[in-house]
């Protein structure tokens, strides 16, 4: 029996004690992020797209206390929920660590949701658009979902970005198959520089 843990403080994977990449760590290693991103803006922006993903699942798992909720995260849960009202989809998984067995890599979807007999893959974003980014990342994600749910595999992958202002945007992925293509490329590499 494996023994797979995810440290959300460190936001580090394990499998049986070793450390396993994470989707967002090998999409980092690419260099498709901007390096010149202000370090203190970045963890600030980390930390509200961090504490928005916690109060939208708090919210669909209704277990939110609207009282603790910040101002300034308050319009992106407005936004998520004007989402949820324009697409009622049902959630089938959320927020949940997994790894993929044969590629040993690991990751946290935000939501796999079937709308209208439809399975999608949501991606939440609150920041600055990284369309090659949020494409590596979404087919990581993707492969990582169809190996660990062959019976359930992803049909269509949106990213949904919540806005300060309380709107937000669906971003479909428009091919998912090439994004898978690139993701394991990057995740080769990123193995072969470690090796």
């Amino acid at each position: 029996m494996t023994d797979f843990n995810f440290n959300p403080e460190s936001h580090q994977y394990t499998l049986d004690g070793k450390p396993l990449p994470s989707v967002t760590g090998i999409v980092a290693s690419t260099g498709v992020y901007d390096n010149n991103y202000n370090q203190h803006r970045k963890e600030i922006a980390m930390a509200k797209g961090s504490a928005v993903h916690k109060a939208c699942y708090l919210s669909d798992e209704n277990r939110l206390n609207f009282k603790t909720l910040s101002e300034i995260i308050s319009p992106y849960l407005e936004a998520w929920q004007k989402f949820r009202m324009m697409n009622p989809f049902r959630v089938i998984s959320s927020e949940v660590p997994m790894y993929h067995r044969d590629l040993m890599y690991a990751g946290i979807i935000d939501r796999v949701v079937n709308l209208k007999d439809t399975i999608i893959l949501i991606d939440i974003k609150t920041g600055a658009k990284h369309e090659k980014a949020e494409r590596l990342q979404t087919g990581g994600y993707r492969q990582l979902w169809d190996v660990n749910c062959p019976d359930m595999k992803i049909q269509k992958t949106w990213i949904v970005r919540l806005f300060s202002n309380s709107n937000f945007e669906i971003d479909p992925i428009v091919e998912p198959k090439v994004d898978e293509r690139a993701f394991l490329s990057a995740f080769n590499i990123y193995r072969f520089l470690r090796s």
